[in-house]
């Protein structure tokens, strides 16, 4: 019985050695499992903080572009106008002139006019008074 005995003895004190060197191992595997977790969470605070970094370097690449866009545009309509507008005050300068012209000639014409009534005014009056003598003078035979 004592080999049988000690056989046990041996075999708890192997189990006893066993179920140590796995607790030792739970705490290493523990430990490592803790260490990894530090790991993980310290490359997702560093991946969200590029992530981030990233986010504001393509939203000001974006907005960059967009500007150059507007100011391009802003331009071109800019170009646009100025000639519609030049144009605009082109042709109105012309029509100044052509009023400044219509004018003139108005007040030519209602001079021409003024005159051309006058000599027949006078002209009236000159064989108002031609005719008047004569009726006198026929009167004065009879």
């Amino acid at each position: 019985m004592s080999s049988t005995v000690e056989a046990k003895e041996t075999q708890l004190s192997e189990s006893i050695n066993e179920i140590s060197s796995l607790k030792q191992k739970n705490v290493t595997l523990t430990n490592s499992l803790e260490q990894a977790n530090v790991k993980i969470a310290e490359n997702d605070k560093n991946l969200d903080a590029q992530m981030e970094k990233l986010a504001q370097d393509l939203y000001l690449q974006y907005a960059a572009k967009h500007e150059q866009k507007v100011s391009i545009l802003k331009k071109g309509y800019e170009k646009k106008w100025q000639s519609k507008y030049k144009k605009l005050i082109q042709e109105n300068e012309e029509l100044k002139k052509e009023l400044a012209l219509s004018k003139e000639k108005l007040v030519h014409e209602t001079s021409e006019k003024k005159q051309l009534v006058k000599l027949w005014e006078e002209y009236v009056s000159l064989e108002n008074n031609e005719k008047s003598p004569r009726k006198a003078n026929k009167s004065f035979s009879l």
